[in-house]
This record gives C-alpha cells, sequence and structure tokens, in this order.
C-alpha cells in the first residue's frame, strides 16, 4: 500500500467518523436511504446506510453496517477477510481502525469504530479514475453556504445529496480558540443562531441554524499541537425536518 494511500485513508476516517458517528442515525444523515430492517450479511454484518456520496469531486458510494461483534473481533475479522490477513494494510488504533485496498478496478476504504452496541463499519468505494479526481487539489470553502476560515487549506470534502448535506475538513497552523472564535462570531453575524437540536456529545461541537440550514462545526488540535483541523458540516432541511 502506498503511504499516501494511508494520509488519505485516515483523513477519511476523520470525516466518517464526525459525519457518521457521532451523527449517527440523527440529523445530518436524515434522509438517506436507510436499510436498518435489511437481513444480516456476511459475518452478521447488518446493512444499516447506503448512499452516493462525491468525495473531493470524485464519485463514490458509501455503505454504513452495524456488527454486534467487539470492536477487536470485527478488526481481526476484517484483516483476515478483505486483507490477507497483513497487519500494515489495515491501521488500528485505540477506537478507529482503517484500511485501503483495491478489488476489480475500485478502490475500497474500510473503517471501523466501535459502539455502544458493538462495532460500525463503513465502507466508501470508488472507481480508480473517481478515486484519481478525489486526490486533487481544491479551494476550501462549501459553495459559500458557510464560513471559511482565513488562511485555511482545504483537505477533505463529502458531498451527499440523498440528505443534502456537504462536508470538508480544513486545516490551520492557529489555535482553536481563534478559529472557534471566527465561527461563532462571523455566523452570528451572518444571521445564524445557536441551535437546540441533539446530534449527540461530542466536547467543542457547535451547531448553528439558519432558517432550512444547518451549520455545525468542530476544530481539532493534531497531537503536536502545530496544525488545528476544522470539520464543517452544512445541511438543508427538508420541510418534514424542519417540523420535527
Amino acid at each position: 500500500m502506498k503511504a499516501g494511500w494511508r494520509k488519505w485513508t485516515a483523513v477519511t476516517v476523520f470525516i466518517c467518523f464526525m459525519a457518521a458517528g457521532i451523527c449517527h442515525g440523527r440529523v445530518f444523515l436524515r434522509g438517506g436511504r436507510s436499510s436498518a430492517g435489511s437481513g444480516a450479511g456476511v459475518s452478521g454484518e447488518r446493512l444499516a446506510y447506503s448512499s452516493s456520496v462525491v468525495i473531493n469531486g470524485g464519485a463514490g458510494a458509501l455503505q454504513v453496517y452495524g456488527s454486534g461483534e467487539d470492536f477487536g473481533t470485527a478488526v481481526r475479522r476484517i484483516r483476515a477477510e478483505e486483507f490477507a490477513g497483513k497487519e500494515k494494510d489495515l491501521l488500528v488504533g485505540k477506537s478507529l481502525a482503517c484500511g485501503i485496498r483495491t478489488a476489480n478496478s475500485k478502490v475500497i476504504r474500510v473503517l471501523l469504530s466501535p459502539t455502544d452496541h458493538g462495532c460500525a463499519i463503513f465502507r466508501i468505494e470508488q472507481a480508480e479514475m473517481e478515486f484519481q479526481k478525489s486526490r486533487g487539489t481544491q479551494s476550501p470553502g462549501l459553495d459559500g453556504k458557510t464560513p471559511v476560515y482565513p488562511g485555511s487549506v482545504h483537505v477533505f470534502s463529502l458531498k451527499n445529496d440523498d440528505t443534502r448535506t456537504s462536508i470538508e475538513v480544513c486545516s490551520s497552523f492557529d489555535a482553536p480558540g481563534s478559529i472557534n472564535e471566527f465561527f461563532r462570531s462571523t455566523l452570528d453575524r451572518e444571521g445564524w443562531k445557536p441551535s437546540a437540536a441533539t446530534i449527540g456529545e461530542a466536547p467543542g461541537m457547535s451547531l448553528f441554524r439558519r432558517g432550512r440550514n444547518l451549520c455545525c462545526f468542530v476544530v481539532a488540535q493534531q497531537a503536536d499541537e502545530r496544525v488545528s483541523m476544522i470539520v464543517v458540516l452544512h445541511k438543508e432541511m427538508s420541510k418534514a425536518e424542519q417540523s420535527e
């Protein structure tokens, strides 16, 4: 596996964990194609959610599975079934595991995270041509829908038309406090109001609403405290969602 692919997988883990883990089953995933009632698949996995997505401009497909296995058991099974038992191809942390592989001219990212009831498994699949598109350089910003932190660098973006949700990760050398203050003051100035909607217990997560639009942002500093990662999520709610 190429080193660059591992770095790309790490970025994908960060975004998918924020979008599909913390917000699982809540406002940012409403409207997608849920398959929670479908039968269990191979090794007891149950398909909970599937959708087409656009990752950095490249088309792909996202599937989220639930498993009753504990995190360690799921990691060992997927390493054996999907990565030929190679430890270096499935990177494992305390509460996240990620790997990337190719099969039948497709690139597949596999992401695992423990849940209260077992393990969540994310698979993002792209044709090789679309995967290469996703590796291109882009400017920060979600089509003018949310503020852009001055001087930040685009790292990753994902768009889901089914849920009318866009997500972006940017990086900055500024401290989290300065970035948080920028977003709060700018959103307030542009007419956004703090929302009481519940999307999960996530320290540092801030949710704002303006009409049909929701904006959520999180700022996290990397371990070396030199770079801050900025995650911004935007969702346009349907009339049904607004009435809930």
